[in-house]
């Protein structure tokens, strides 16, 4: 009996070829596409879940919060946090702290730039599950000048061999023991480090400034709460503690100050503070694109039931033949079943080689690493049993009820074209799929009008032909000459228009944050926070900042050392009316008196996806930072880069050269935008194509249907025309109610994911109207184009039988 099922699904999957391949396609890209889509979720919502006992484990933030309900919120705490929370809250078994720093990694000759470094403790390792490929001893971090390294530094520095006991220089200075080498870090972690330094050279280094207490950051805090603790009890008795243990300074600076537990689970989607170790994902895009995943394969499912439905009414005469000659219900129900699960295999088996051609290119698109393993996922393997279930049982026996459920004589002489309700949810199913394609296409639309929209607000600096080089960190105490001696070296060659000095430069984040700044004669404890840049002459020249009162630093002015410009959002904070009024006041900085001497138009530091911020600029007092070189062309720019090189080599031996392009650089901070809405496009997409696979479909069984119909209507005089208008009609009215259930949800779900940006479009009423005009003109030229099948064959073949 089972070889008979096969042999009869099989033929009747090659008997209907078109609905079978329709079928089969629809579902191969909708699982694939769903499976892929649930792969980038996964892999957002994996971030640090490798990590020994994650539930249990907490970072500590830190916010500062006027009066005035000014807030500034910090991924670091103070240095005073871990110890203090740890000694009087039992809650907590363990902390630990680090502190990000990047220098110049020395071997002999050869030198190296490294970002990922960290000082950090001995628990900082326990807390985040190090494993050693070999290491000197248990008690790693504990002795100052000694390093832990990853595998991958170990090999770049040293090569193969056994590295325990080398050493190297760190800026030049001092040189460290390698005492440990690590496994590498799985990617999906909220920060990076390949180099672990001794926490005590830190504190060491500050000497009375890690004293600095509550109000200092930089300092990553992690602990280790005990299992079954109430987190948010824990953070009310720590706000408790504070209030007792820093009273004095809130009633006299007027400041709040708090410090709360957050889940490292949750950093990666739902943290953006300061001084955070990356940027971080977007929980709401991953929400989005887990829903498109999951509304995909369910726009391929109704494919799938509806094409099952019309391949059962064109079988309904054969199968009230074998229920006379004696077949029952559950053989029937078991034969359509049977093709069901023949179909979503052998789709199921499609869309795995689809995920495995695919992967490659959407590895490249999302950022998840080449070698990220799928199928030894388990939540790979239980997506794809729900996917296979829902597909065979659900969508496979709809059709049997609607056959199953009429009377023998009835289908047999006059065959059956569906019920009512059949018809209806065919229908229904129909507007739903139109629905989503209208949906996924506004969301695309939108996207890329917001990435637009940001890049239009990048107002207030020039990026063009701007090449960026960090500045040297090797050396003695004259780097500062060196570094006035390179630039007017540089400014010799014709290719260079101008070069500037600066601490930080646009599109890198400001950590320089400096707070109590006020206005000269005001209450000091009315001081806010505000970024400080240090700069040099030439650096307004240089991004062509527009002066709206004031002027540049100069030269020739020497009490400009004790000056500061500001921007306009600073000018408005420290409570200054007019720019023309505040050039020649003064504020108070650091505890020192400071000039006004210009004021500049706002700009975006970083990406416009956040509001302005105020900043203060004042003439550079140190070594690190970066050189900007305004280049008169971009022609021939590889002899360009070779003679800067050569020219910064011979200024600062010791130091690697490296160097990008400012708007290159600028860019990347899109990076997360452009991704999203590439991989939201592309998906918007194939469910558009899955939809119109499905239409294609329907509206040649529509016109098969109505083939006497239309040979009536033709031999009474209509005409090609009149009948294409008839068979578009239905399509034409359900287009009409989809895009009517569109366009509220599409205004909801546009406004839920702009208000992620301080800097937002307008929704304009195209983002209806181009998704609305693209699924009607698809739409109906694939339903015209069956029809017209229909309506141009001879009406004697279609009334030859009446």
């Amino acid at each position: 009996m089972l070889k008979n099922y096969f042999i009869t699904a099989f033929r009747n999957i090659f008997k209907n070829k078109v609905f079978s391949i329709v079928n089969i396609i629809g579902l191969s890209i909708g699982i694939a596409a769903c499976l892929i889509i649930s792969l980038y979720v996964n892999y957002e919502l994996s971030y640090d879940t490798h990590v020994k006992d994650i539930d249990q484990l907490y970072r500590v933030i830190y916010s500062r919060e006027t009066e005035g309900g000014e807030k500034v919120e910090f991924a670091s705490a103070s240095p005073n946090a871990g110890p203090a929370i740890k000694e009087n809250f039992p809650e907590i078994l363990q902390f630990g702290r680090a502190y990000k720093l990047e220098g110049i990694i020395s071997l002999d000759d050869i030198s190296f730039k490294e970002e990922n470094m960290l000082w950090a403790e001995p628990g900082f390792l326990d807390l985040f599950s190090y494993n050693f490929i070999y290491k000197d001893g248990d008690s790693l971090l504990n002795e100052p000048n000694t390093a832990i390294i990853s595998e991958k530094i170990a090999h770049k520095f040293f090569g193969e061999e056994n590295v325990l006991g080398k050493t190297f220089k760190l800026d030049g200075n001092e040189i460290f023991k390698v005492v440990g080498v690590f496994k590498p870090q799985p990617e999906n972690m909220h920060y990076d480090a390949d180099i672990l330094l001794p926490y005590v050279n830190w504190e060491r280094t500050l000497g009375e400034r890690v004293k600095y207490g509550w109000v200092y950051s930089g300092f990553y805090t992690y602990v280790k709460v005990k299992e079954g603790t109430s987190v948010a009890e824990l953070n009310k008795k720590i706000q408790e503690f504070l209030d007792k243990e820093l009273a004095d300074y809130w009633t006299y600076y007027k400041m709040k100050i708090s410090y709360q537990l957050q889940a490292v689970k949750d950093i990666h989607l739902t943290s953006h503070f300061m001084h955070e170790f990356k940027a971080n994902g977007n929980k709401n895009s991953v929400v989005f694109l887990n829903i498109i995943a999951w509304f995909i394969i369910l726009i391929a499912w109704i494919n799938f039931v509806n094409l099952l439905t019309i391949s059962s009414i064109k079988r309904s005469s054969e199968i009230s033949l074998r229920k006379v000659l004696g077949g029952t219900s559950p053989q029937l129900i078991k034969q359509f079943l049977l093709e069901s699960v023949i179909i979503n295999a052998i789709a199921l088996l499609i869309s795995w080689f689809i995920i495995e051609l695919a992967f490659p290119l959407f590895s490249q698109l999302t950022g998840i690493p080449a070698h990220y393993f799928i199928w030894g996922k388990m939540w790979f393997w239980k997506s794809t049993i729900i996917i296979f279930f829902v597909g065979t049982i659900l969508a496979g026996s709809y059709p049997v009820w609607g056959v199953l459920s009429k009377k023998i004589i009835a289908t047999l002489r006059h065959g059956f074209t569906g019920s009512k309700k059949a018809i209806l949810l065919r229908k229904a199913l129909v507007v739903f799929q139109f629905f989503m394609a209208v949906l996924l296409i506004s969301g695309t639309i939108s996207v890329y009008n917001q990435l637009q929209y940001l890049k239009s607000k990048e107002s207030g600096i020039n990026k063009a032909n701007i090449l960026i080089i960090p500045t040297p960190r090797v050396g003695g105490g004259d780097l500062l000459s060196q570094r006035k001696s390179f630039k007017e070296e540089i400014k010799k060659y014709p290719f260079v228009k101008n070069i500037a000095f600066s601490s930080i430069i646009p599109g890198k984040h400001n950590m320089f944050n400096r707070g109590g700044i006020y206005r000269l004669g005001d209450d000091p404890t009315t001081g806010k926070n505000y970024r400080l840049t240090e700069i040099d002459y030439h650096f307004m020249d240089v991004y062509s900042n527009m002066f709206i009162a004031g002027r540049n630093f100069s030269e020739d002015s020497p009490s400009d050392n004790a000056g500061v410009i500001i921007n306009l959002n600073a000018l408005h904070l420290l409570g200054f009316d007019k720019p023309e009024n505040t050039v020649g006041e003064k504020i108070v900085l650091e505890g020192r008196e400071a000039t006004i001497v210009g004021v500049i138009e706002n700009f975006h530091q970083e990406s416009p996806r956040v509001g302005f911020e105020p900043q203060i600029f004042r003439l550079a007092n140190r070594f690190n930072g970066y050189f900007s070189i305004k280049l008169a062309s971009t022609e021939d720019l590889k002899n360009v880069q070779s003679t800067i090189e050569n020219q910064y080599k011979n200024f600062f031996p010791g130091n690697p050269f490296e160097y990008f392009y400012l708007e290159d650089y600028y860019a990347q901070q899109y990076k997360s935008e452009v991704r999203f809405g590439k991989v939201f496009g592309t998906f918007a997409l194939l469910a558009l194509f899955i939809t119109l696979l499905g239409i294609v479909s329907l509206a040649a069984f529509s016109a098969n249907q109505r083939k006497k119909e239309i040979g009536i209507r033709k031999v009474m005089g209509a005409s090609v025309k009149q009948i294409l208008i008839l068979l578009s009609r239905n399509y034409t009215l359900l287009l009409m109610i989809s895009f009517i259930l569109a366009v509220p949800v599409t205004y909801y779900a546009l406004n839920k994911w702009l208000n992620n940006f301080a800097n937002r479009m307008e929704i304009s009423i195209w983002i209806y109207i181009i998704p609305i005009i693209i699924v009607s003109v698809f739409s109906l030229i694939t339903v015209a184009f069956q029809s017209a099948k229909a309506a141009g064959e001879n009406p004697v073949n279609s009334l030859r039988y009446e």
